[in-house]
């Protein structure tokens, strides 16, 4: 009996060369970003070959691309990352993080995020 390959029924979707819409930080300022950090979440510390980049301030409060500078962003590991989301880590603690990480004093860089309308808890 002559096998045969199987067949999908229907044809594979192609890779996507432009950004998604929900993907909005450009690829360079994640390799950045990622590089920056030297493969550790800037929150536990732990290293990780995939960070994720992500925005302290979120893209849809409005400001458009300054969203994307580097005081606005942190990387982190896919577990940090979703537990930020998922309401376990406060904003305030990466704040004081990119606070520590740039030289910031920390209540000029809270002050610079209530200008933006950002909720700190």
């Amino acid at each position: 009996m002559k096998r045969t390959p199987l067949r999908r029924k229907t044809p594979m979707r192609k890779r996507r060369s432009k950004p998604r819409r929900g993907q909005v930080i450009s690829p360079e300022t994640i390799r950045e970003v990622r590089e920056q950090a030297n493969h550790r979440c800037e929150y536990c510390g732990r290293w990780c070959e995939h960070l994720e980049v992500h925005h302290i301030a979120e893209r849809g409060m409005g400001g458009g691309r300054r969203r994307d500078e580097r005081w606005n962003l942190v990387a982190l590991c896919p577990d940090c990352h979703r537990g930020y989301h998922e309401g376990r880590i406060p904003r305030r603690e990466f704040i004081s993080r990119v606070a520590y990480r740039d030289g910031w004093l920390l209540e000029d860089l809270l002050e610079r995020y209530r200008e933006l309308g950002v909720r700190i808890e």
